[in-house]
């Protein structure tokens, strides 16, 4: 159980501990889309004492394109870092034993170049999850619009995997869910860290074969 010193300690982590890690590179010229393309929630389930019933002890919910968004009580913490073109991550500081967590996440985007996707991703005992990436159409129609392509799941495909720029409306959706139960023990884990990095112009490869041949000559 996190007493009130671990409390604070955890909420006062900066957006900057929080930042996935993309691949060495440079980041992808990404946009996060808010809305109703965009979602995040933590939640952790009580129960009552009459009917044993599990019921929301405490969560929060919001737009992860947004910031971050953090929870903190006697069963555990967690924080879902905000989406930007360094991708987005999950981070469990702590679940107490008797805590029932939900984490789920959809994030919207669109790239304006290729980029390359890697992601590290985990779930709860007792329970299941999800991380999932998938291309539609039109973010601007009511119902998200329509899927082009073929589902990534992440837990069966190899990664890392590259992918193609949206056009016009087009977009990106990534969404992420797990359920179970505790414990996670200090000092915590990343449930799940999507990185974006952009895929480099053959002109940036061969400059940097080039500096690369350069400083092996002068050290000859």
């Amino acid at each position: 159980m996190m007493n009130r010193s671990t409390l604070v300690s955890l909420t006062a982590m900066t957006a900057v501990a929080l930042a996935p890690t993309a691949l060495a590179g440079y980041y992808a010229n990404i946009t996060g889309l808010g809305g109703s393309q965009s979602y995040g929630f933590v939640g952790f389930h009580g129960t009552t004492n009459e009917d044993d019933l599990f019921v929301w002890d405490s969560s929060i919910s919001g737009s992860p394109v947004s910031g971050d968004m953090g929870l903190f009580n006697e069963y555990g913490g967690a924080v879902l870092s905000g989406f930007n073109a360094q991708g987005i991550g999950l981070y469990v500081s702590e679940l107490s034993g008797n805590a029932t967590p939900e984490f789920s996440m959809q994030q919207g985007f669109q790239s304006s170049e290729d980029f390359v996707m890697t992601w590290h991703s985990t779930y709860l005992t007792n329970g299941g999850g999800f991380l999932r990436l998938a291309k539609f159409d039109d973010y601007t129609a009511s119902n998200g619009g329509n899927q082009i392509g073929s589902t990534i799941d992440c837990a069966t495909t190899p990664g890392p995997v590259t992918l193609g720029a949206t056009v016009g409306t087009e977009y990106y959706k990534l969404f992420y869910a797990s359920w179970g139960s505790g414990p996670v023990l200090q000092p915590g884990i990343w449930m799940m860290n999507a990185s974006f990095v952009a895929v480099p112009a053959p002109g940036a490869l061969a400059l940097l074969g080039v500096v690369g041949l350069a400083g092996r000559r002068r050290r000859s």
